[in-house]
């Protein structure tokens, strides 16, 4: 037992965390011969042997890492499998939430590599996107280390197209990092492209996915040209005509819908 709370302590180095759940893998047959056991002499009501050892376990370690047992919700899951003499650990995912900036020119999401359409090449380094800076890779970029978290899933509020800028306090957007081995992140960072800056902002922690994802209004400003001269009492009745109207617009890559 001592053998097996001392590699789990091991593994449990690097890992920030409160809460844990020791979960067991029986060697083959172990199961089948404590229920015959049960069976021949009639034991009923008595914690089970996979019961006792990761409760046991579970005590050892909570004593060695000050940290507090919880089998619903743990932060970290660990899972001891006692015939292949393995430990495998499981983080809870990281929700969070930030606001972002960004310049004409830069695309709010990793587009795949032109030459192998994601599969993964010399051109783009094996990853399958291009190398071209997005918001996506450059928050990536910045909390996939932080975090220690190798996959990231972006859910995003809205979107916009290449050209457009993203200014004032940002468009929201929520990350889930999955099994980070830390849980805590800066409050915003800035990254340089060489068409300008990319601002994260209002970085915070969510306790858990969230279920509805909050409102998000932003302004358009729209150049218009015209062929004519557009006196003063057309831009009043223009300005009638704007109020309380619907307008519709299309996603990039979308066809435009008329109605």
């Amino acid at each position: 037992m001592d053998e097996i709370r001392s590699d789990i302590q091991r593994r449990l180095r690097g890992y920030e965390f409160r809460t844990f759940s020791v979960g067991l893998s029986l060697p083959e047959g172990m199961q089948e011969r404590e229920d015959q056991l049960r069976a021949e002499y009639k034991l009923k009501g008595r914690e089970t042997i996979k019961a006792w050892l990761s409760k046991s376990l579970s005590e050892r370690v909570a004593r060695a890492t000050h940290r507090r047992v919880d089998k619903l919700n743990p932060e970290l899951a660990v899972l001891a499998d006692l015939d292949a003499s393995e430990v495998r650990l499981n983080a809870r995912p990281v929700f969070i939430y930030g606001r972002y900036t960004k310049p004409a020119g830069v695309s709010q999401r990793k587009t795949f590599c032109a030459s192998c359409r994601g599969g993964g090449c010399a051109v783009c380094g094996y990853s399958g996107y291009e190398t071209k800076a997005s918001v996506e890779s450059t928050i990536q970029k910045r909390l996939g280390p932080l975090l220690g978290s190798k996959k990231m899933k972006f859910t995003w509020i809205g979107t916009e197209d290449l050209e457009s800028t993203v200014e004032s306090s940002g468009r929201p957007f929520v990350v889930e990092a999955k099994n980070p081995r830390k849980r805590r992140v800066p409050r915003g960072f800035v990254s340089r492209t060489g068409m300008g800056q990319i601002r994260v902002s209002s970085l915070k922690l969510l306790p858990s996915r969230p279920l509805k994802l909050p409102g998000f209004k932003f302004r358009t400003r729209v150049a218009i040209e015209s062929t004519s001269t557009i006196n003063p009492e057309d831009l009043r009745r223009l300005s009638r005509l704007m109020r309380n109207v619907v307008v519709e617009f299309r996603r990039p890559g979308e066809k435009p819908a008329y109605k």
